[in-house]
């Protein structure tokens, strides 16, 4: 685990992934002197690492080998805090994959009522077409009879 804390920027970062708007008001002061950082290193995960306080100003660095400073404070809070804010963000993102998501399928459902509504029109227009040509045949049928009647009658006349 890598812990770094930056009281001033209100800023956790935990295993490289940073959060910041983090009240960390509760690190107190050592010895009259401000922190700027904690640096923190545990590589097995197991509670047992290294570290530094480092001060505003030029004051020497504390090294820490557990996390906090006997009798002074446990940092092990930045982590709850982080983790607080880690939590807000994956509820945040799960939130918008679930709104996502389901426009996305609102869109489906808009676009398949669509596409069916295309269908039966084009069904409707199809059986009218149908309808109309099969309407016009006859119709046509009986304009060559009536062309055929009217030559018919022109040849008597002559």
């Amino acid at each position: 685990m890598k812990l770094t804390i930056i009281p001033s920027d209100k800023t956790v970062y935990y295993n490289y992934v940073a959060y910041g708007d983090i009240d960390l008001s509760w690190i107190p002061e050592v010895e009259g002197k401000q922190i700027h950082a904690v640096q923190w290193l545990d590589e097995d995960d197991d509670g047992v690492g290294e570290g530094e306080v480092e001060f505003v100003g030029n004051h020497q660095n504390l090294p820490i080998t557990t996390l906090g400073i006997e009798g002074v404070c446990i940092f092990n809070k930045a982590i709850e805090q982080w983790q607080e804010k880690k939590d807000e963000e994956d509820a945040l993102i799960q939130k918008q994959l679930e709104d996502a998501a389901a426009l996305k399928k609102q869109i489906e459902e808009e676009a398949q009522a669509q596409f069916l509504r295309e269908q039966f029109e084009f069904r409707q227009n199809t059986i009218e077409y149908s309808e109309l040509s099969e309407g016009e045949s006859v119709d046509e049928n009986d304009e060559e009879e009536d062309l055929y009647y009217d030559i018919e009658e022109l040849l008597k006349e002559i």
